[in-house]
């Protein structure tokens, strides 16, 4: 499922990030995603399952998104909000939102830094995450274990710089000496 998502947010970075290869590279990542996707269509056909695997795989999986749109979405969805902010990995969360901050300030003041493409493709995989997690508006907590590799993502540059300056860390370093 999250190699799927991922597929939009790669599509658009390869778009506005690399020019001068775009149409190769757009093949590229096509003929990968159909690289990885045609043995299983192609296994399901060989043994005579073809509809079974449309059926159960695309079908049956939109139902369940149209039937979700009928039951009340606030509740879980604050539930699930809370476990996945506050139960794990809240130090990415903070992390991840200063990034969304900074990345917003360059879009606005029209100052990008190195990083920007890097931060872009991180956001974008994030919406389209957040737009796959929300489709049936069914909001079960283990739904959000997919934005774990993406706040992983976006947080590990400023992890590891606050790691790395450790030793120059201290809990006194604004008082006068």
């Amino acid at each position: 499922h999250q190699g799927g998502v991922v597929v939009f947010p790669m599509a658009l970075f390869l778009l506005f990030f690399v020019p001068a290869r775009r149409a190769a590279s757009l093949f590229w990542l096509g003929a990968g995603v159909m690289a990885s996707y045609l043995p299983f269509v192609l296994y399901a056909w060989s043994i005579g399952n073809l509809a079974n695997f449309w059926q159960w795989g695309y079908l049956a999986n939109f139902r369940y998104v149209e039937l979700g749109a009928k039951i009340s979405i606030w509740k879980p969805l604050l539930e699930a909000i809370l476990l996945s902010i506050l139960a794990t990995h809240l130090i990415l969360w903070l992390v991840t939102a200063q990034r969304l901050k900074d990345f917003l300030k360059q879009i606005f003041l029209g100052q990008r830094k190195e990083d920007f493409a890097f931060v872009f493709f991180g956001f974008s995989w994030f919406a389209v995450t957040v737009l796959a997690i929300s489709l049936g508006l069914r909001f079960y907590q283990h739904y959000f274990i997919q934005l774990t590799p993406i706040l992983i993502f976006l947080a590990a540059p400023r992890l590891t710089e606050r790691f790395e300056n450790w030793k120059n860390f201290s809990l006194q370093q604004n008082k006068k000496k």
